[in-house]
């Protein structure tokens, strides 16, 4: 049985949605005067990170698992492809690919 939603949670996490949309709002279309540069400084100071910390929150409430065994599988389901993924483009931004490119030359004459 799903556990009962936490409706103050749900309403503060409205809330941040609501800052993050009114945040790229007032990027995009009202950056032009003071007063508006103030209010969007005031909520890119914390609106990403406070809908962050209310979402893993809620997810934290949410394991019924272990805490260790949950992590564990996070860490093998989102570290190692960002590790592996960062390799290959480490390689393949440092590939030389000019050398290639000589080479074909050489060989079509």
């Amino acid at each position: 049985m799903q556990p009962s939603r936490n409706q103050t949670i749900d309403a503060i996490k409205g809330f941040a949605i609501i800052l993050v949309v009114l945040g790229h709002a007032i990027e995009r279309n009202f950056l032009d005067n003071n007063v508006s540069s103030i209010v969007f400084n005031l909520i890119y100071t914390f609106h990403m990170a406070f809908f962050m910390f209310l979402s893993g929150y809620v997810i934290a409430q949410s394991i019924s698992v272990s805490r260790y065994k949950w992590l564990s599988r996070k860490f093998v389901r989102l570290i190692l492809p960002f590790i592996v993924f960062s390799i290959v483009m480490y390689y393949m931004r440092n590939f030389e690919f000019t050398d290639l490119i000589t080479r074909k030359a050489e060989y079509a004459f």
